[in-house]
């Protein structure tokens, strides 16, 4: 288990506690030399900051056993920022690019979805629908939002998510409103790829999303080019996922996978299925984000997980057809390595 300490070095984040030692070696010149150490506070006691003549590209690239927060710079035109690095699970190395949160299950496509849209669920015609489905893009453009210290609580993106080079990817399920120190400790489902699958699409989520699962309408190819690469779970196991899955739902999943891009029966795509792939059925009601669909019952960041049937909904057992509240208020942190 990781221990709460948060490491920052060479830079500032936004919207924290932030300390400054500054160190002038010669007063008689200008400045030629300042470090400022900067340490993020979020409720922990312990802080510990190490210099380094370099700035690393990547949680990877840090030559640390501490799980927190760093400094990193993918590339010499991106200004440094802070990014959660987790340096135990499965090797460590991972540095957290985004985090899914549904603020309203009930808003569909409202303020706040920010991976699927946030216009409004418009009820397309036949002729239109496609040309207007692709929502707000963000799963495959340079976007970026949200703040570190607040993954938990709303959407989240960072620039590591289309600039740092990578080969697979790591998903932890947290309880919303889960303090940055708590996220390990709190969370209820891990899972990581191990096959470097990403290594064959571009190396960044962004290039996968848009140059080979773009969630655009399928017309009638809606298994085409399925990219579900295999996990190896951290926390739960296959019987746990297939628990969280609506018993109408489940015949139509394969646990123990992590999809990118499925369909809906309609050909309207979602963009991620945690833990599982779709062997057949409708997407949105065990799937998150995408883009806007012709159904407004289903459109938002976690689609279609609470049916307008079952609006008496269970703390932590799915009913027939909807996501227990543990799962609709809980946080996809997305990782990368």
């Amino acid at each position: 288990m990781p221990s709460n300490i948060y490491e920052i070095t060479r830079a500032s984040a936004s919207k924290s506690k932030i300390s400054e030692t500054c160190t002038t070696w010669n007063v008689v010149a200008v400045i030629a030399f300042l470090l400022s150490v900067v340490a993020i506070v979020i409720g922990l006691n312990n802080i510990v900051t190490i210099s380094s003549q370099r700035i690393p590209t990547s949680c990877k690239d840090i030559k640390s056993t501490q799980t927190g927060l760093y400094v990193i710079q993918p590339d010499s035109s991106l200004p440094e920022f802070a990014v959660y690095c987790d340096m135990t699970s499965a090797g460590g190395g991972w540095t957290l690019v985004a985090a899914v949160h549904e603020n309203n299950i009930y808003g569909k496509c409202t303020k706040g979805d920010k991976w699927s849209s946030e216009q409004g669920s418009t009820l397309f015609s036949r002729a239109g629908r496609r040309a207007n489905y692709s929502g707000s893009q963000n799963w495959q453009n340079f976007n970026v939002f949200g703040e570190i210290s607040d993954v938990t609580y709303n959407d989240y993106k960072n620039p590591a998510y289309y600039a740092v080079k990578a080969s697979n990817v790591m998903v932890w399920h947290v309880p919303n409103k889960t303090p940055l120190s708590d996220i390990y400790d709190k969370g209820f489902l891990r899972y990581y790829t191990s096959n470097n699958f990403l290594s064959n699409y571009g190396s960044t989520l962004q290039s996968l999303y848009f140059n080979h699962v773009p969630l655009q309408h399928a017309g009638s190819y809606r298994y085409f080019n399925l990219v579900a690469p295999p996990v190896n779970y951290l926390l739960g196991n296959n019987t746990f996922v297939v628990s969280k899955i609506p018993a109408y739902y489940r015949p139509n999943i394969k646990p123990g996978y992590l999809q990118f891009r499925a369909f809906d029966e309609r050909g309207f795509a979602n963009a991620l299925c945690p833990a599982i792939k779709m062997t057949r059925g409708d997407s949105t009601r065990v799937c998150i984000g995408g883009g806007r669909s012709r159904d407004s019952t289903v459109c938002g960041d976690f689609a279609g997980w609470a049916t307008d049937s079952d609006k008496v909904l269970s703390q932590s057992v799915p009913t027939n057809k909807s996501r227990s509240l543990e799962d609709i208020s809980s946080s996809v942190l997305i990782f990368t390595r």
